[in-house]
């Protein structure tokens, strides 16, 4: 048993640690009121609060001997959050790639979801969120635990959702907002990391 959990920590660790040489897209981010409307109607849709909170500051969801630590970041520019330098390039890697500025995958961040957005859609969310309050918070970084490790490494879990990804796809077409069963597929995507990408159920979540 310890030799087999020796072998998926240190499979795991290399892939936690792997730094993606990844460049991103140019977007085109307007910042007048009606993107940032739509971007904050997006961030609802993406239910971006459920992880990083009302104010986005960041927060703990799990934390526990077993699972070990599940955080998320504080994504304003308080203290704690994110840098001054952050750019739209920045945001373009932590959404459509799953990666942070070091080029490292960030742990249970979706991209696999955000990745299938349009590039007008996630321009939205940028403008969106360069309005939003600043919040003096320091981050709580992810600390996977043995099962956590244990089950990223059978894909019960979400642990890097980076690995999951298309990087070489560029931006999706934009998908015109109506009542159709395309526009529908289009928003249930952030359903399927629970749900399964089929929505039939991923089995008991942890």
């Amino acid at each position: 048993v310890l030799i087999g959990y020796a072998v998926i920590y240190i499979d795991m660790r290399m892939r936690v640690d792997e730094v993606y040489a990844i460049e991103a897209e140019p977007i085109n981010v307007k910042y007048d009121s009606a993107t940032i409307a739509l971007g904050k109607k997006i961030v609802g849709v993406r239910v971006c609060a459920d992880c990083h909170g009302d104010d986005f500051g960041g927060k703990i969801l799990h934390e526990d001997a077993m699972i070990g630590r599940v955080s998320s970041r504080n994504i304003t520019k308080g203290t704690g959050g994110l840098p001054e330098n952050y750019s739209e390039a920045d945001w373009v890697l932590a959404l459509k790639h799953g990666v942070g500025k070091d080029g490292k995958p960030l742990l249970f961040m979706p991209a696999n979801e955000f990745t299938q957005m349009s590039e007008p859609d996630i321009a939205a969310i940028i403008a969106y969120m360069s309005t939003v309050p600043n919040v003096d918070r320091q981050d709580l970084p992810v600390k996977p635990g043995p099962l956590a490790y244990i089950l990223g490494e059978f894909d019960v879990i979400p642990l890097i959702p980076a690995e999951k990804v298309d990087h070489t796809s560029p931006f999706a077409k934009h998908v015109e907002p109506g009542v159709n069963i395309g526009y529908g597929k289009y928003l249930a995507v952030v359903c399927t990391n629970c749900h399964g990408p089929e929505l039939k159920g991923n089995g008991p979540l942890v």
